[in-house]
């Protein structure tokens, strides 16, 4: 018997003592890392022939003589970190991708280095201790704990962090049984861990992360049942984007009061194109010092035409705005041309500029005056 780096012991299975080489090695880990498939990790090495690469075997259901043969493989993947702590060189690691028909149920195997060269064949087995290295069963207890980051339907979880990335733990209440989910099951986003965009199934908007709401009925949109409520990002600007439980902060919208806002913040109405939004949208502002005083006034402006002009655009965010080809100073009409005016609402915070509605629809005030008709002269006759 020795013991090897990790802590486990060996047991050389061969019948009379003959001069042998020092196989050594261990399991590692059966897991899946990198995202791949459950795997076995180990290395194993000669150290008689430190360079060389060594076969490993896998028994399944008993050791070497009693259990069936499952792999061989060789030892022959780069392993800095036991070439280090050994001292040797050359490539000692060993991988195998357990198959599926070994991970329906609890298996027991029995991995071996072997040498070859050696009159009879050399095992050493690798697992700790001499014992059976135990793989459970997808789904029993602490499955993902021992063999993950589990993929997605796969458990026993007790944590996200035993579920790969992406993946949450969602326990099952009637078997007590935890499942690494991609989302899209009932009750998959909680308080305590919130669903990003295009995940449910959502009860609430707190069961997602800031800046989505939980919207109804919406899972087949995303691939999931149609009942799936699911996290959706509602934009900036739109409808119910703040909420008393997702307060907006300064800039953001649509407000409908100050809870909907930040600490600090305050709902502003009819501000939104002021900040590109529709100019009916409310947005959460800065609160100023005190209670400003607020103060409206109305303006117009005015242009000549024989028909009803365009809808002048812009100025929203400017306190004086007199669009290209009208006055702020009404015109007389003319025998062709009526006056037309357009009128926006300019907001005052504590008589400073706050913000400016869009200008309105174009009116006509006053209708073109009509030329008088010429009298024609009359042609007297003289006395006849």
């Amino acid at each position: 018997m020795f013991r090897n780096i990790w802590g486990g012991s060996f047991r050389r299975l061969h019948g009379p003592k003959v001069p042998t080489p020092d196989l050594r090695g261990a399991v590692d880990v059966v897991a899946r890392l990198r995202s791949g498939p459950l795997t076995l990790y180990g290395w194993a090495y000669n150290s008689a022939a430190s360079t060389t690469s060594i076969p490993v075997e896998i028994y399944v259901g008993g050791a070497h003589g009693t259990g069936t043969l499952a792999a061989t493989v060789t030892a022959d993947q780069p392993r800095a970190d036991v070439n280090r702590v050994l001292g040797i060189t050359g490539d000692h690691g060993f991988e195998w991708a357990v198959p599926a028909q070994y991970q329906s149920r609890a298996q027991d195997f029995y991995v071996y280095a072997l040498d070859r060269s050696s009159t009879p064949t050399v095992w050493t087995q690798l697992s700790p201790d001499a014992a059976p290295l135990r793989l459970r069963a997808v789904g029993t207890e602490d499955y993902c704990q021992h063999h993950g980051p589990c993929i997605v339907d796969q458990g026993d979880c007790n944590s996200n962090a035993e579920c790969q990335s992406g993946l949450k733990c969602v326990t099952n209440a009637g078997t007590n049984i935890g499942v690494c989910e991609d989302g899209g099951t009932l009750y998959f986003c909680t308080d305590t861990s919130p669903c990003p965009a295009g995940l449910g199934d959502c009860n609430y908007d707190r069961h997602c992360e800031r800046g989505l709401q939980c919207v109804q009925d919406v899972g087949a949109n995303y691939g999931h049942p149609y009942y799936i409520d699911v996290c959706e990002a509602v934009a900036n600007g739109a409808e119910d984007h703040c909420l008393t439980t997702q307060p907006c902060s300064a800039g953001e919208g649509a407000c409908d009061n100050d809870a909907e806002c930040a600490s600090g913040t305050t709902c502003v109405q009819d501000v939104g194109a002021t900040y590109g939004f529709g100019a009916d949208v409310d947005v959460c502002e800065a609160t100023p010092a005190g209670n400003p005083v607020v103060t409206t006034q109305v303006q117009s402006i005015y242009r000549l035409g024989p028909s009803a002009p365009s809808t002048p655009s812009g100025g929203t965010s400017t306190e004086n705005h007199v669009p290209q080809g009208w006055s702020t100073t009404q015109p007389s009409a003319t025998p062709t041309q009526g006056v037309y005016r357009s009128q926006r609402t300019v907001t005052y915070h504590d008589q400073v500029f706050h913000a400016a509605t869009a200008w309105g629809t174009p009116t006509r005030i006053t209708a073109p005056t009509a030329s008088p008709t010429p009298v024609p002269a009359l042609r007297g006759s003289g006395p006849g």
